[in-house]
């Protein structure tokens, strides 16, 4: 290399210098810059890098790797990115494979997440971020960021750990959002709730720092606002999530994925309602698919072919159906759709047929057949199929933690008058739990649920011992449930009547005293209670009139000859008074005289008869109609 040409190079670069802090965005000027210092310096890496980037600015990534290729300088890193970038993730991993360096592993560990690996993410992050702990330096916030929304995706329990990390390194934004998320996905709707009211806040005041306008405010708020919008619906407020997503689409984020999530979320939301409205919210979020994780693929297919379905589609329907299922064979949504579209068209065998398929397949993993085991028993009972029903519900996982099923396969038990059977089967469960729960609340409550479901069904049975036995268990490990000591009471009242008496003086006097600790806590409800009346006793008398009394002979009975006591005479009435007395009398009488009176039944009219015993046949045609009416001649004279 001459030194002509170098002292030409380093004036480029200045230029080029000077351009990046004036001008960034002019991509032709900074392109003829790089090609004229590599016409000078064919292998200069800074320059060829220059240009590289410059190209994935412009989105000609094509370009890119041909510059690439074409030069002896080989840049594995910005290859992976490009690769990347283009979809082809499996070649940018074997690149990074072989590549050293903190930039290297943290695209392989962002290309690991895109790509749904996300327990290999989440341990390469870790594994750096225990580098920077190791060097007692501070960690980048967005190695945080991504370290917590791979652990949130890897491990649903990872909320504990999840919330000591973002404690650790200081709440932004960014890490409570992905901290709400942790929270969602260990189903704690009402925490999540409030930390992603927390969350907006804490974005409102980075925007007032960095001075966003409010489209840049609404655009960054997009994920949140949908997520707020998921958990608001999770919890029973359907209008209130309505219009949260009506509001993100209106103002058209730039984000694909919160357009897809809000559109598939706001016509689930729907329902049956504004059939052809959802459709075209679906037909948005297929549009960015490829922006989606696969299980919002999942939801975003398996709504479509419901929609369809619901529209009368049946088979668009099935298509959408069997389609899903050849994309995603471990996903029970495709047999789930496909057995209501086939139920819809009263193919039941068939119907059966599709989700044993499924389940006998994923007989490895019998935690994802539990809707498609569940659609199946339905399938089944209304069939009248209830023993079959019973036996598919039993077969479903961890079957004794959950109440909800158990009541279902008791209540069949039930309608096929399989009373000890269904007992049995709750009384399993009852022991399972025992044995295989912790102390934790959440088992003692599950514990509690338990016991009192099987304390009512025996007492609906009338085994009245065993019911109260049962009672009593769950009310010794809760205690300030009303209603076990109200049915413990009541299965004693049949069996055990002496048990009962007790349990009652037992119950008043807590009632009482808790009723007097209430009034002593309250003051207003003290001073607001009437004043007690004192019970006044008849004083009992003394024992000698007690004696009198019983030697005082009895007044013997009245002879019949002897005279009537005299009656009182009436007291006086005015004239006025007098009149009125009768005239009530008179009205009294005429009434119970009307009273009295039968009502004479009307006869029926028929229609007269000749003298001489023969109907007349004409009797029933209008008397100037018939054939012996005369008209009667009129007046001499007329009228005058």
């Amino acid at each position: 290399m001459s030194g002509k040409n170098y002292n030409e190079a380093v004036k480029l670069f200045k230029e080029l210098d000077v351009l990046d802090k004036e001008d960034p965005d002019n991509t032709k000027k900074t392109l003829t810059l790089c090609d004229s210092i590599l016409k000078l310096l064919p292998d200069n890496e800074d320059a060829l890098k220059c240009k590289v980037v410059c190209l994935i600015n412009a989105n000609r990534m094509d370009q890119a790797i041909k510059t690439i290729d074409a030069s002896a300088v080989q840049l594995p890193f910005l290859r992976a990115y490009i690769l990347n970038k283009t979809g082809k993730h499996g070649d940018a991993l074997a690149i990074l494979e072989k590549e050293e360096g903190d930039h290297g592993t943290h695209l392989r560990a962002q290309i690991l997440h895109k790509i749904e690996r996300h327990s290999e993410s989440a341990e390469v992050y870790g594994k750096m971020l225990k580098q920077v702990e190791a060097k007692k330096e501070e960690a980048d916030p967005e190695l945080i960021c991504n370290y917590l929304a791979a652990s949130t995706y890897a491990n649903k329990d990872q909320l504990e750990a999840t919330t000591a990390l973002v404690n650790k390194h200081g709440a932004v934004y960014d890490n409570s959002f992905n901290l709400c998320c942790a929270m969602i996905e260990a189903y704690k709707l009402k925490d999540a709730l409030e930390q992603l009211k927390e969350t907006e806040n804490m974005m409102r005041d980075a925007a007032q720092q960095q001075e966003w306008t409010e489209d840049q405010l609404q655009d960054e708020m997009a994920c949140i606002q949908v997520q707020k919008a998921f958990v608001l619906r999770q919890l029973g407020k359907k209008a209130e999530a309505e219009d949260i997503l009506v509001n993100v689409l209106n103002h058209k984020p730039s984000s694909s994925q919160a357009i897809g999530v809000a559109s598939n979320n706001l016509a689930a939301i729907h329902e049956d309602q504004d059939l052809f409205d959802s459709m075209k919210k679906l037909k948005a979020a297929m549009s960015v698919e490829s922006k989606l994780t696969s299980k919002q693929k999942q939801s975003l297919k398996y709504n479509t072919a419901l929609l369809q379905l619901m529209m009368g589609k049946k088979d668009a329907a099935r298509s959408a159906c069997e389609q899903l299922i050849v994309d995603m064979p471990q996903s029970d949504f495709g047999p789930v759709a496909l057995c209501a579209v086939l139920q819809k068209e009263k193919k039941f065998a068939k119907a059966e047929e599709v989700l044993k398929t499924y389940i006998n397949k994923q007989a490895g993993d019998a935690n994802s057949t539990i809707r498609a085991r569940l659609t199946l028993a339905q399938l089944q009972v209304q069939q009248n199929q209830p023993v079959n029903a019973i036996q598919t519900l039993q077969q479903v996982p961890g079957v004794e933690t959950k109440p909800g099923i158990l009541m279902a396969i008791v209540q069949l038990q039930s309608k096929l008058g399989k009373h000890d059977e269904a007992i049995k089967v709750l009384d399993d469960a009852i022991a399972t739990v025992k044995k295989t729960g912790g102390k934790d609340k959440h088992a003692t409550n599950q514990l509690v649920a338990l016991l009192k479901q099987s304390a009512n069904y025996k007492l609906t049975c009338k085994k009245y011992k065993e019911a109260a036995e049962t009672f009593e268990q769950a009310t010794q490990l809760n205690n300030s449930d009303h209603a076990l000591k109200s049915g413990r009471l009541t299965a004693l009242a049949h069996c055990d009547c002496d048990a009962a008496e007790a349990l009652v003086k037992q119950l008043s006097k807590v009632v009482d005293e808790k009723k007097i600790q209430r009034l002593m806590d309250d003051s207003d409800a003290l001073e607001a209670m009437p004043t007690p009346k004192p019970q006044v006793q008849k004083r009992a008398p003394p024992p000698q009139e007690v004696e009198k009394a019983k030697q005082a002979p009895a007044a013997e009975p009245s002879s019949p000859t002897s005279q009537p006591q005299a009656k009182p005479s009436p007291q006086k009435l005015s004239k006025k008074q007098e009149k009125k007395r009768l005239a009530a009398e008179q009205a009294k009488e005429a009434d119970e005289k009307a009273a009295q009176k039968k009502k004479k039944k009307k006869k029926t009219r028929h229609p007269v008869a000749n003298p001489d015993g023969k109907a007349d046949p004409e009797r029933w045609i209008p008397y100037k109609e018939r054939s012996y009416y005369k008209k009667q001649k009129p007046q001499r004279g007329g009228r005058r």
